[in-house]
């Protein structure tokens, strides 16, 4: 597994008003040719919740 992490210094005026990317690409599998993980909706609700959280 390859994670991908960007790291940005800590913002003096606040938080940014954009990003490098306008959207996340989308994957249909991956390069070696295993299936894509699908997470439940409760997960990603979580995960957003702890990213809300960490940024407040």
């Amino acid at each position: 597994m390859k994670i991908l992490c960007i790291l940005y210094d800590d913002p003096k005026n606040g938080m940014p008003s954009s990003y490098p990317v306008k959207e996340l690409p989308k994957l249909k599998k991956n390069p070696d040719g295993m299936a894509l993980p699908s997470p439940k909706e409760e997960i990603l609700n979580r995960v957003n919740c702890l990213v809300v959280c960490l940024v407040n």
